[in-house]
């Protein structure tokens, strides 16, 4: 198994102690959250939500992808970001998955209950 993929069940595992396994296996709340680090990244980046909003619409104007394949065009787009940025996208993740992990599990399930509570994600309950 290589490092990304123990890293990946790493965060998988975390996953299911912060928010139950049903949470970490439900592909909408999954998609849902990754969206919504994009947006975060964009708004730290500057960028203006109506180009966002156009991208949608433009993106939802044709038809579906394949899953897998978008995953690895989700891949290569932030290699490319992070190339661009001067960043090592590997020592980022590596350094986030640190940080979560260091946090107790309840105050990331505080935070999903208040997102559940504006109506963006699934409320948790402790596994």
């Amino acid at each position: 198994m290589s490092p990304r993929d123990m890293r990946q069940v790493e965060v998988y595992d975390w996953v299911c102690c912060a928010f139950g396994a049903p949470n970490a296996n439900d592909i909408t709340e999954r998609v849902l959250r990754l969206f919504e680090e994009t947006v975060e990244l964009a708004q730290a980046e500057g960028l203006d939500p109506e180009r966002l909003r156009a991208i949608v619409a433009h993106v939802y104007g044709k038809p579906p992808g394949d899953a897998a394949q978008e995953v690895g065009g989700i891949e290569l787009t932030l290699l490319a970001y992070c190339s661009a940025k001067g960043i090592s996208a590997d020592e980022c993740e590596a350094a986030e998955l640190a940080r979560v992990l260091a946090i107790d599990p309840e105050h990331f399930r505080r935070r999903q209950n208040l997102k559940a509570d504006a109506g963006i994600a699934e409320r948790t309950e402790e596994p």
